[in-house]
């Protein structure tokens, strides 16, 4: 199967409700990361990129562990690059756990991350 989706070499993939972050690459270079929610407006970003520059763009969706390999990084180096501010990790963990509520097939994992999102107040038990 081929995913590159366009003559520019653009290659991505849906996020799934495991997969925590974005990860951009140029020219097999790690570029960014952002939300799994961003995926769209990522992805027509990396159109542009492509189509201006010529160079195959990636935009992988990827688990926590995943995007450390990837990165070659420590959860620590992760957030500081991924969130400018507290209140943006905030936005992106409710979110994340959030769809773990919903899509989790997994009842001990939903009901942690259920429990989670209480301890936030960010819904009421």
């Amino acid at each position: 199967m081929n995913s590159w989706i366009n003559p520019n070499r653009i290659v991505t993939a849906e996020p799934l409700p495991k997969d925590l972050a974005l990860l951009t690459f140029v020219d097999g270079k790690f570029v960014a990361v952002h939300a799994p929610a961003q995926h769209e407006r990522v992805t027509a970003y990396a159109r542009q990129i492509a189509e201006k520059s010529g160079l195959p763009v990636k935009v992988l969706p990827a688990t926590l562990p995943e995007a450390l390999g990837f990165m070659g990084s420590s959860l620590e180096e992760f957030v500081a690059i991924a969130f400018g501010d507290e209140q943006e990790l905030r936005a992106w963990v409710v979110q994340s756990l959030k769809a773990v509520v919903r899509d989790e097939n997994d009842g001990t994992v939903r009901q942690e991350a259920y429990d989670m999102l209480v301890g936030m107040g960010e819904i009421e038990p």
